[in-house]
């Protein structure tokens, strides 16, 4: 016979459920050691909900535990949650078509054994739950058990060491950019990788870590830094010897000869290739290895001679022969300027100087100037090709454009000469100084500005707004940590330089309305709060913070399809290096949507084909612009200026490949046909 349990006296009942919870292992904190569980104001030990002893109730209650120091509790309950679930990893379902953002007892019980000292269990389970799952939580973590282990081993005595893959060869380098390739390595495990001054993303340390950066080459570049830092703090830095060459020939023309010929030279430490003037290649007689002469007819040089000089590594210097040297050097004494100077000129000359005594400016002879470059002048090029020319009646000796010297031949007293330059978006300075065998000096200086494109302006930019933390804080720091982190991170260079960002006051009364762990748990809830949001992606983060570490990860989600566009941007480390911090996030986001330009390959109706895929790093729902280039030129000197982009589609990227991928039109105004724009092939796509 089945007795009901309200047949039994009240207190056996009571005495009954309390038995069975106490076989149950951490069933439920019992009522009578909540008290125990407070720091503060703050209980510790809870779950958002109510506990039904479920495997993800277990590993919330942990965290809860862990985040108050209970570490033995914390312990306790990740245990039990990995009894009934034992792999870590991320937006498990819990029922139905519930699902939490990440699951990591594993990860979360060698954390807890780390605060109790066991660090052979807490190395454990840490490498457990990297091999499942990597997590920037579990990679902190697991270097603070190494550090722990080299300590007691008698600490780490070696720096760590650097090996380049290819060092360059005996040419100089002749381009504005450079891979640096190589390892470091360490006899314990390297931290932090630096190449050129560029940050390379370090997900976990490692005893051997590759590296592959291309980073900028300027004039005058003699060496590429790495430097390299080990997980005890020892710096080793690397240097990747450089001959940089980006200077184009010198190219010097002599006086006319009696049977109307015009000679020359040119000069270029690297050899000359070849000289061109008005498109006819010019016989070059070798002097040595890096001297030339040449002998053009006297009616070939006139205002309208145009050249091109090449070096043997390409470097070019392109000019006019639209000034007689000998004219140049006769006009450069007083008394030649006299002469030749128009009858007013010579008037308001002369009778200051008979009534007053006044002396007339003398003219230097030494001329320094900027061909087709003038003050102020925009260029949309994203390189330049700068050339001087320089005169004096005694041999040149010196030249120097921005402080960095140009080779001159000797004993020659006029030359055209280039160097290139990379633009720097808004105003670039270039100073040239000369001096020559008299030790006269001259200088002069240009202040041009590379214009800012469309693509380039913040509308050209991807749209993205930061939505803030969404787990519950469980107390005001970790409030305070979280507006923090989404109210400074959006302000670093990498993040600017990169997006255009939504200003989060504008997001505050829709985020009041939203509960954003639900809002983002499927792409449907995800396409819905994206409706709401005023730009192409919204970023979400998880803050959490115990007594020794604070742990960041943001999601990155399309508004217009609810993809998820990113996988878990994230990082770990002590509350003191959070400024440090947010530069390694800033970083990683950024990296998460490369910039990347190709080209239509094929135009269908609504949409095209590019030569753009995954290995250029492309996502499913990435945005893009689709546009062609027109030349800008000079309207009086005829100049190229470069080229600026016109005709600008938006479409978004439906299918990745390997090597292509497909996107659709997206329409400029809702009543737009995207048929009926004119996108062709070779017309180029870059990713937003």
């Amino acid at each position: 016979m089945i007795t009901s349990w309200r047949s039994y006296p009240a207190f056996l009942v009571l005495m009954g459920a309390c038995l069975f919870a106490s076989l149950l292992p951490g069933c439920a904190t019992l009522q009578q050691e909540q008290g125990k569980y407070v720091r503060g104001d703050v209980r510790y030990g809870v779950t958002e909900g109510r506990f039904r002893g479920r495997w993800w109730n277990y590993y919330e209650r942990g965290r809860s535990f862990l985040e108050g120091g209970y570490y033995a509790e914390a312990a306790r309950d990740f245990r039990t949650a990995l009894g009934n679930r034992s792999k870590d990893h991320l937006w498990p379902r819990i029922y139905g078509l519930h699902f939490i953002p990440e699951y990591f007892p594993r990860r979360e019980l060698g954390i807890a054994l780390y605060y109790q000292q066991d660090h052979a269990g807490a190395e454990e389970a840490l490498k457990a739950s990297l091999a499942q799952q990597f997590s920037a939580r579990a990679a902190y973590f697991l270097d603070q058990v190494r550090l722990k282990r080299i300590a007691a081993a008698g600490g780490d005595q070696t720096p760590p060491a650097v090996e380049f893959e290819v060092l360059p060869g005996a040419a100089p380098v002749h381009a504005l950019s450079l891979e640096v390739a190589g390892r470091a390595r360490d006899d314990y495990y390297v931290a932090r990788v630096e190449v050129g001054g560029q940050q390379v993303a370090v997900l976990q340390s490692a005893p051997e870590l590759p590296f592959r950066v291309t980073v900028p080459i300027a004039p005058g570049t003699l060496a590429v830094p790495v430097v390299v830092t080990d997980l005890a703090g020892h710096v080793t830095t690397a240097s990747l010897p450089l001959e940089t060459d980006l200077d184009g020939p010198a190219v010097s023309l002599d006086a006319p000869a009696d049977e109307g010929t015009r000679a020359g030279v040119v000069f270029d430490p690297a050899g000359v290739k070849r000289l061109a003037v008005n498109g006819q290649d010019i016989p070059l007689t070798p002097v040595d290895e890096t001297t030339a002469t040449f002998t053009l007819p006297g009616e070939m040089v006139n205002a309208s001679t145009a050249f091109v000089c090449e070096d043997q590594l390409d470097n070019r210097t392109v000019g006019k022969f639209d000034q007689d040297p000998a004219a140049t050097l006769s006009a450069a004494s007083p008394a030649a300027s006299w002469a030749v100077a128009p009858p007013l000129t010579r008037w308001l000359t002369y009778w200051p100087q008979v009534f007053f005594g006044a002396q007339p400016e003398p003219v230097s002879p030494l001329r320094i100037s900027f061909e087709q470059m003038e003050e102020g002048q925009e260029f949309y090029a994203e390189e330049i090709l700068v050339t001087l020319r320089v005169s004096s009646d005694a041999p040149l000796a010196a030249l120097s454009l921005n402080d960095i010297a140009l080779p001159l031949p000797a004993g020659r007293h006029s030359v055209l000469l280039s160097r290139r330059f990379a633009l720097l978006p808004g105003q670039n300075t270039f100073a040239a100084s000369a001096r020559d065998a008299q030790d006269r000096t001259a200088s002069e200086a240009r202040n041009i500005m590379r214009a800012e494109t469309q693509i380039e302006a913040t509308a050209g930019r991807l749209n993205v707004a930061f939505l803030g933390n969404i787990l519950p804080a469980p107390d005001p720091d970790t409030t305070a940590l979280a507006d923090t982190v989404f109210d400074t991170l959006p302000s670093f260079p990498r993040i600017q330089n990169r997006f255009s960002i939504v200003d989060r006051a504008l997001l505050t009364p829709i985020l009041a309305e939203q509960q954003l762990a639900a809002a983002l748990a499927s792409a449907e809830s995800r396409l819905a709060l994206g409706r709401l949001i005023p730009a192409e992606v919204m970023f979400a983060g998880r803050v959490r913070q115990d007594a020794e570490s604070i742990e960041i990860v943001l999601d990155g989600a399309s508004t217009e399809t609810g993809a998820r566009l990113t996988g878990r941007v994230e990082v770990a480390g002590a509350p003191a290096n959070l400024e440090s911090l947010l530069d390694d996030l800033s970083l990683r986001l950024v990296q998460e949507f490369p910039r990347v330009k190709g080209l239509v390959i094929q135009r269908d109706a609504r949409g095209f084909l590019t030569d753009l895929g995954r290995k250029q790093g492309l996502k499913n729902s990435y945005k893009c612009l689709v546009y062609r280039t027109e030349k800008v030129t000079h309207p009086v000197t005829g100049q190229s200026l470069g080229e600026r982009p016109l005709q600008i589609y938006q479409g978004v990227i439906q299918s990745v490949d390997e090597g292509f991928s497909s996107g659709a039109l997206l329409p400029l105004q809702d009543s737009d046909d995207v048929a009926a724009y004119d996108v062709q092939v070779n017309d180029y796509v870059l990713t937003k």
